[in-house]
């Protein structure tokens, strides 16, 4: 078994402090407390087998349903901003 701190481990996993904490409460990670210097600390205990680190293979985006979603998202830009603009003129003609 091999004790890493809280906040390693969630920079490890790409995830905050609380939602290792929260992992810790609801039973899916095993923790120990030990005092050190007056303090008490937590540790995460992982086994010798569990100890990886995330594959950065996994986390790459495809290029392309990345560039189609850009696509998207600017079609989507262009006609919402079409629509602010005919809301501001509908909105003056009220004010006047």
């Amino acid at each position: 078994m091999q004790r890493i701190p809280i906040s390693k481990y969630a920079r490890m996993h790409k995830k905050s402090i609380f939602e290792v904490v929260k992992e810790i409460q609801s039973g899916k990670l095993q923790s120990e407390e030990v005092e050190e210097n007056g303090t008490v600390k937590r540790y995460i205990l992982l086994s010798n087998e569990a100890v990886t680190t995330p594959n950065k293979k996994e986390e790459k985006i495809d290029n392309s349903s990345k560039n189609i979603d850009l696509a998207l998202i600017f079609r989507e830009l262009q006609r919402l901003s079409k629509e602010v603009a005919m809301l501001r003129e509908e909105l003056k003609s009220y004010r006047s």
